[in-house]
Parts: structure tokens; C-alpha cells; sequence
């Protein structure tokens, strides 16, 4: 392969890296957020307990309510957060993919510029030697 195909296959495994990259940015932003709230309704329910043991709010049932939706809340959380970490996995195993595939065409076309160096310096060594 020369020089000129071997730096456009470069290009294009470069470029279809980044759109793997830009690909997997919103997946891993929507992990993140999940966990969010998550951490959010961790902290609702820390600032809620001494609350819910109150004779007031017992008596009005506003404990179970509030224990109702924070269950069932947490319990549609974890299913998100359970889609998004496979969509993780499948978008981090896309993107390891397409890495290394560009690193390997970097590293060919690194060796195939190195190659062809030598090459050159040999020949003008040869020159220099069958002209003097």
C-alpha cells in the first residue's frame, strides 16, 4: 500500500473514531445523570427520616406515602440506570473498537513512513558511494 492510501485510510479510521466518540458522549451523560438523581434521592430520603418518625406525620399517613414514592421512585431509577449501563457497554465496546483500529493505522502508517525513510537515506547512501 503507499504512502498517499495508507495516510487517507488513517484519516478516515480517524475521523469514524471521533463519531464513535461523539457517539458515546450522550450515553455516558445520560449514565451520569441517572446516577444524579439517584445521589438526589439518597439525600431526599437522609433529610427525610427524622421527619417521618414524627406522631404527626404517622397519623396523617404521609410516611407511607412519602415511602410509597420514594420506592417506587428509586426502583424506576435503578431500571434506567440498569438500560443505561448496558447502552454503556455496548457504546464503550464500539469505541474501544474503533480505537484501536485507528491506533493500528497510526502505528502502520508510522512504520510505513519509517520504512520508506530508510529506504530513501540508503538509496542516497548508495548515491553518494557509486559516485565517489
Amino acid at each position: 500500500m503507499n504512502n498517499g492510501k495508507l495516510k487517507q485510510l488513517a484519516q478516515v479510521t480517524h475521523a469514524l473514531y471521533l463519531q464513535e466518540k461523539n457517539t458515546t458522549k450522550p450515553v455516558l451523560a445520560k449514565a451520569a445523570k441517572i446516577r444524579g438523581h439517584l445521589s438526589h434521592l439518597d439525600q431526599l430520603e437522609k433529610n427525610a427520616a427524622p421527619q417521618l418518625g414524627d406522631i404527626r406525620m404517622r397519623a396523617v399517613g404521609a410516611d407511607m406515602v412519602w415511602r410509597a414514592w420514594e420506592g417506587k421512585t428509586r426502583r424506576q431509577l435503578n431500571v434506567e440506570m440498569a438500560q443505561a449501563h448496558a447502552h454503556t457497554l455496548i457504546a464503550m465496546t464500539s469505541l474501544r473498537a474503533a480505537f484501536g483500529r485507528d491506533q493500528a493505522i497510526q502505528m502502520t502508517l508510522k512504520a510505513h513512513s519509517s520504512k520508506q525513510k530508510q529506504r530513501i537515506a540508503k538509496a542516497a547512501l548508495q548515491n553518494l558511494v557509486t559516485d565517489g
